[in-house]
Order: structure tokens, then C-alpha cells, then sequence
């Protein structure tokens, strides 16, 4: 395919979305042609209003200096990203849908599951909890960053920890078997 500029790509493809760049409490702090392009748990690459940044919050630093501000919510009704320190950009539970078992006869309850969000993410231990027949909370042992609507969230076990438990359930040729995934709400 070539090297391509990737912003200009998409503008001819889908358009211009502009919109606007608040903060948590929804104070706007710039207004963008580029909504729709910026991706959840991105830097935000805009030109902000430290005055404005100062007075809606107390991200300015000693030195007035504004830190590096990620994208923590997109609103997509609204059209309106949502800013924040990167902290805010971690999410330490989140609900899954649209469930799907590799083998939907077997337990996995008592297993020791890792999950995966993005298909280069990293494994992280993680509790499921069953909300409704099709419908999960996911609790990750530690916060991932850039958790985001519409993203699939996938299930994995590590063999290597379970070998006694499931020697005869299991076949894999690799340290970690997939079990199975969803869709993040």
C-alpha cells in the first residue's frame, strides 16, 4: 500500500467531524476538525488554552506547564472528546457483552484467566463475573489503559499454570489457549 498520511486518508474517506474537546465536568477547552480521528487513550496533539486548562482544573503543573493530556471518553451522540491526565486514561473494570465461548461446555470458573484488549496488548490477570446470560464484568488485576466501546476483549488461560488441572481437557501447542471473548460496552 505505500506510505500514506493517515489524517488526510481518513478526512477524504469519512469527512470532517469537527467537534469539541471538554474536560471531565464538561468545560470546553478547544473546538477540533478532527473529532471522529482521535482514538481513546491517545495524546492529545491540539493546541489548548493553558488559561483555560488552569482555570477548569489543576492539571498545570508548578512550573505552568500543562502535562500531557490523553483522551479518556469519546461521546459519540455529542460528538465531544473527553481529556484528561493519563491516569485517567486507565480503566480498572469494565462490563462485556456479545459473549463467545471456544467451547461453551466447559467450566472456566475456577481457571485462572488472563485477558487481552487490542490484538498486541498485554496478557493481564483478571476476574470475570457473570451479570446476565450474555453479559459479563470484567475486573483486571491491574488497570489497562485505553479501554474503549466497541473493542473486543478476549479470554486466555496459561498452560503453564493449569497443566495438572486440565491435562486431559486440554490440547494446545503454545504456553496460552484461547478460550474465548466479547465486546466491551
Amino acid at each position: 500500500m505505500g506510505e500514506i498520511n493517515v489524517a488526510e486518508f481518513l478526512e477524504e474517506k469519512l469527512g470532517k467531524n469537527p467537534g469539541n474537546v471538554i474536560t471531565p465536568n464538561g468545560k470546553l477547552l478547544v473546538v477540533t476538525k478532527a473529532c471522529g480521528f482521535i482514538l481513546l487513550a491517545n495524546v492529545v496533539g491540539l493546541s489548548l488554552d493553558v488559561k483555560a486548562v488552569k482555570h477548569y482544573t489543576d492539571w498545570v503543573g508548578d512550573g505552568g506547564n500543562v502535562p500531557p493530556l490523553f483522551v479518556t471518553n469519546k461521546k459519540g451522540e455529542s460528538n465531544e472528546l473527553v481529556i484528561g491526565p493519563e491516569l485517567a486514561a486507565y480503566t480498572s473494570q469494565f462490563t462485556v457483552n456479545k459473549i463467545h465461548w471456544i467451547n461453551a461446555d466447559s467450566d472456566w470458573t475456577d481457571l485462572p484467566l488472563l485477558i487481552r484488549i487490542r490484538h498486541t496488548g498485554e496478557l493481564v490477570p483478571c476476574k470475570l463475573v457473570q451479570l446476565a446470560s450474555d453479559k459479563l464484568r470484567v475486573t483486571p488485576k491491574k488497570p489497562i489503559r485505553g479501554v474503549a466501546a466497541g473493542q473486543f476483549a478476549v479470554w486466555y488461560v496459561d498452560t503453564n499454570q493449569i497443566l495438572t488441572t486440565l491435562k486431559n481437557r486440554l490440547v494446545t501447542n503454545g504456553r496460552y489457549v484461547c478460550l474465548g471473548g466479547g465486546v466491551i460496552e
